[in-house]
């Protein structure tokens, strides 16, 4: 995204206690004389596949909505990455990635790390663990996403199987929140939260959030 600190190709799980960390914070809050409670949670491509992990492994979050995931982690350096990516990592033991004209770089433990990143081993776990009973997961995908392709949700949800509900989304690519929220987008999150939150009030309305 567009926040500053550490760049790490990999780093999956940092991200996971990164998320465990200011959601603790949260609920241990006295600023305003409350605690906080967490009923869903929702990520975008690296975040998608963050909020799954987490879910794997605390459990505590029963709504997770994951909007272009990504299962197929290899794949990226043949769809996405430059030509010389690979043959750089092997060479020199790292690389630089140019993302929106800043280059980024990548040391090769940390590309391992990512393209071992047990998507799959997350969702069967997800699929399988017993304090799971009642967690549901929404799957979005765009049709037009060029960066993670829609085949990738439709594998997570294989394996979540009826735990989840997969959404392709006709309109839209990966980038659904350029230049300004994508109200489709908003719309699909909102009224999936508020059924789950509010089961006997079918036709609630997004203004629940």
């Amino acid at each position: 995204g567009e926040t500053v600190g550490d760049f790490d190709y990999g780093g999956y799980y940092k991200d996971v206690q990164d998320m465990r960390s200011v959601i603790e914070d949260f609920r241990q809050d006295t600023d305003f004389g409350c605690n906080f409670h967490f009923d869903f949670t929702i990520g975008h491509s690296r975040g998608a596949n963050i909020v799954l992990y987490y879910s794997s492994i605390y459990h505590d979050i029963p709504h997770i909505i994951s909007i272009c995931c990504r299962y197929y982690m290899e794949r990226e350096v043949y769809l996405r990455l430059p030509s010389d990516f690979m043959h750089n990592l092997e060479t020199i033991g790292h690389t630089f990635w140019t993302v929106n004209d800043k280059p980024y770089r990548v040391d090769y433990s940390s590309f391992k790390e990512r393209a071992n990143h047990p998507t799959k081993d997350i969702c069967v776990s997800l699929r399988d663990h017993p304090s799971g009973q009642y967690s549901k997961y929404y799957i979005i995908h765009a049709k037009d996403d060029n960066i993670i392709p829609f085949a990738d949700s439709e594998q997570v949800k294989e394996i979540l199987g009826s735990k989840a509900e997969l959404h392709l989304e006709e309109e839209g690519g990966h980038y659904w929140m350029r230049p300004v929220p994508n109200a489709k987008l908003l719309s699909l999150c909102s009224t999936w939260v508020c059924k789950h939150l509010y089961p006997v009030h079918s036709t609630v309305s997004k203004s629940c959030l």
